[in-house]
């Protein structure tokens, strides 16, 4: 596979991760939302922080449960997109196992941080209904690096179904505020190599992406 394509697959990781660790807490979120819509002023305020506390604390103790969990969930992805299993190679185990203890522990901070990557789109349906809303928190409008067709993008091979053509309405500018180069320059993007981090939703860049650019 060309380097692009290897590149592709690597942010598809990540990301994918990304999205399953926001959703896991979305609905452990939803669950104490229920739980607790019988309270009101001072005292569910109080019983919200603690309950903020408490994840926060446990979220190393629940981190081998959520690697085994999401490793299933990439497991599926790929494989649907015609990909050896992660397991089978121990550098991607290893490189997939980081992405959620960093996605993780992003993910339970108060508020969380974030990654964005314009364009990227899960394979990440959810259980309960709630991936356009999850989908639509880390990830802003742009390119749509993987076309149209995301579940019909892969045969025997990974490979990047689409890039940014030059004058179109789609492409996106190389906004060096939010992207460093990966190794060429350029007034566009070409594709994505890793996503900008954000304190929070909205909130001010705690790292840059990376990004391929062409003229």
């Amino acid at each position: 596979n060309t380097e692009d394509n290897i590149i592709a697959f690597l942010l598809d990781i990540v990301m994918e991760c990304h999205t399953f660790c926001v959703e896991k807490l979305h609905n452990w979120q939803t669950g104490n939302q229920q739980a607790l819509q019988n309270l009101e002023g001072l005292q569910l305020r109080e019983i919200s922080k603690v309950l903020k506390d408490a994840r926060k604390n446990v979220a190393l103790k629940q981190l081998a449960d959520v690697q085994q969990e999401c490793i299933e969930f990439l497991q599926k992805v790929i494989i649907k997109k015609g990909c050896v299993s992660i397991t089978t190679v121990p550098d991607v185990q290893e490189y997939a196992e980081a992405c959620i203890r960093l996605c993780w522990l992003m993910s339970v901070q108060d508020p969380p941080v974030i990654f964005v990557c314009p364009g990227w789109k899960t394979q990440n349906i959810g259980h309960h209904g709630n991936h356009n809303k999850i989908q639509t928190s880390v990830v802003k409008a742009g390119v749509d690096r993987n076309g149209d067709n995301a579940e019909g993008e892969m045969t025997a091979s990974y490979t990047r179904k689409s890039k940014t053509e030059p004058g179109k309405a789609e492409s996106m500018k190389f906004d060096r505020d939010l992207y460093r180069e990966y190794t060429r320059k350029g007034t566009f993007i070409d594709f994505m190599v890793w996503p900008v981090m954000h304190l929070h939703e909205n909130g001010p860049i705690l790292s840059k992406g990376i990004a391929q650019g062409r003229k």
